[in-house]
C-alpha cells in the first residue's frame, strides 16, 4: 500500500508545515492562558510534548488552523534530522506546527499507529535519499510521500503481532 492509501479520510490527513513567513518569531507570545503552542521538529526528535517554548495568539492560531495538531496525531521532523516520529499523547496542548515538521493522520481502521511507525522507520532511508538541500537537507514534498512510501500491510491484528514481537525483540537488546 502507498501512504496515500492509509491516511485519514479528511483533507489534510498528512500536511507539511506553513511556509516560513506565515509563522515567524515575530508573531511568538509569552505562554498565557489564551496562547497555542508551536510544535518543532525536536518535539519528534526528543519524543515529548514539552520541547520548545514559542506561543500564538489565538488570532495567529485561527489563522493557521489547518497546521493544528490533535492527540494521537504523528509528526514527522521534516529538515535536518529527517523521518523522527512521535505519537502525540491525549495531554498534548492545543497547537500548530511548524515549517519543519509534517502532521499525518493514519486510518486506523487499516493500519495500527505502532505498526505505522515501525513502517516508517524503515523508508527513512528513502525520505534522506530524496531529501532535497546542501546545507540543511529537507524531506521531499508531501505529494511524494503519498506517492513513494510503498510497503506490505497485512491485517490489524498480525500487526499488533509484529509490534509486540519487535518490541520485545528490542528489549532484548537494549
Amino acid at each position: 500500500m502507498r501512504l496515500g492509501d492509509i491516511l485519514a479520510l479528511e483533507n489534510g490527513a498528512i500536511r507539511r508545515g506553513p511556509f516560513g513567513s506565515s509563522l515567524k518569531k515575530a508573531f511568538f507570545v509569552p505562554k498565557e492562558k489564551n496562547t497555542y503552542k508551536v510544535y518543532e521538529q525536536g518535539n519528534a526528535i526528543n519524543h515529548t510534548i514539552d520541547y520548545g517554548d514559542y506561543y500564538i495568539n489565538a488570532e495567529k492560531y485561527n489563522e493557521l488552523i489547518s497546521f493544528a495538531i490533535k492527540p494521537g496525531d504523528i509528526i514527522v521532523s521534516g529538515a535536518g534530522t529527517i523521518g523522527k516520529t512521535y505519537i502525540l499523547p491525549n495531554n498534548s496542548p492545543q497547537g500548530v506546527i511548524n515549517q519543519a515538521l509534517i502532521r499525518i493522520r493514519i486510518n486506523e481502521n487499516i493500519i495500527s499507529k505502532e505498526y505505522f511507525l515501525l513502517a516508517f522507520d524503515q523508508k527513512v532511508g528513502l525520505l534522506n535519499k530524496k531529501a532535497k538541500g546542501t546545507a540543511i537537507k529537507n524531506m521531499f514534498s508531501v505529494s511524494h510521500m503519498r506517492e513513494d512510501l510503498v510497503w506490505a500491510l497485512p491485517p490489524l491484528p498480525e500487526q499488533s503481532r509484529i509490534v509486540s514481537k519487535l518490541e520485545q525483540l528490542f528489549t532484548l537488546i537494549g
